[in-house]
């Protein structure tokens, strides 16, 4: 779950890189939000909830023409997945810095983060990539569910 308010990275889980570019005035990376372990979720209208799926916290950054995949950290991870890098160029803008998950599914429609971590690893991401979401007929869901 997450708050909306500033987080404050872990000590140690951040490596400095530049906030912003003089030329174009999009942050260079920024650090994400994290998840903070509960007894029990929060209510009430300054809170918001999200399911959270198998797979690596990426950010995608986007600068005229130009895409860099950033680990929660700030390492660049582009070339482990080409796919979703060009997919990224498909939003229509100039510029953006879009937060999400990269995960794998299964044609039934199931998370599967040892499909993306294989694809990665064995340096064959673009090919595990073309699979995620397709012929499963709905949104991704956890095992059991």
């Amino acid at each position: 779950m997450r708050r909306r308010s500033k987080a404050v990275p872990a000590v140690g889980m951040v490596r400095p890189i530049a906030r912003g570019s003089h030329a174009t005035g999009l942050p260079e990376w920024i650090p994400p939000q994290l998840t903070e372990l509960v007894d029990e979720a929060p209510d009430g209208p300054e809170w918001l909830h999200e399911i959270k799926f198998d797979g690596y916290r990426m950010h995608a950054r986007l600068d005229r023409g130009v895409v860099r995949l950033l680990t929660r950290t700030g390492l660049d991870w582009t070339h482990k997945y080409p796919a979703t890098a060009a997919a990224v160029l498909l939003v229509g803008s100039r510029q953006a810095y879009l937060d999400g998950e990269l995960y794998g599914v299964h044609p039934d429609g199931i998370t599967s983060f040892s499909m993306i971590q294989t694809a990665s690893d064995s340096g064959n991401a673009a090919a595990s990539e073309t699979r995620r979401g397709e012929g499963h007929g709905g949104p991704p869901r956890r095992r059991g569910g």
